[in-house]
């Protein structure tokens, strides 16, 4: 059983929770981590959904992500992600920025980190991950025209266009 604290729009952490699964009380929001790693190389870590996760099983996805439960700051929810999802520790110095948005009733913290991590070092959560591979964000781009990316809606078009902005920068 997953337990999740409520927040208000501001971001501020009430004292209540909620159960993973139940209706999200009017004016009261969720926290949730997304990552986006990015190597030396300017390439993207992303990872396949295993077939039976609910919501979009066999897509790819940017490289871990989740709710963030009870008692998790942002950072410590996305530590704890990467490291459940593939095995991973991530060098909290490593996080060049983090974007924060509101979509429906969550309030979402995108992680851009810049970290070098070797395919053979992954340990994939088998309940959550099937596959990981380093694209470069054209590669994403295609996977999301072919309808085999999770269409990250419109929270997500400005996490697309910030991290085209910052591949580009660290190219130049």
């Amino acid at each position: 059983m997953e337990i999740w604290d409520l927040y208000d729009k501001n971001r501020i952490k009430l004292e209540q929770t909620m159960i993973r699964g139940e209706e999200i009380p009017q004016g009261c929001y969720h926290l949730v981590v997304e990552s986006v790693i990015v190597n030396s190389n300017n390439k993207v870590l992303i990872q396949k959904r295993h077939p039976q996760k609910i919501g979009y099983p066999n897509f790819w996805e940017f490289s871990c992500g989740g709710s963030a439960t009870t008692g998790d700051s942002s950072l410590v929810a996305m530590e704890r992600e990467i490291k459940e999802e593939i095995g991973i520790t991530l060098d909290p110095k490593n996080v060049i920025e983090v974007l924060k948005r509101e979509y429906g009733q969550s309030l979402y913290d995108f992680y851009f980190i810049k970290q070098d991590i070797m395919i053979e070092d992954i340990t994939m959560q088998p309940s959550e991950v099937v596959d990981v591979k380093w694209v470069t964000f054209d590669e994403v781009i295609n996977l999301l025209n072919k309808g085999t990316f999770v269409p990250y809606h419109n929270y997500g078009r400005d996490h697309f266009n910030y991290l085209k902005e910052k591949i580009n920068e660290d190219c130049n």
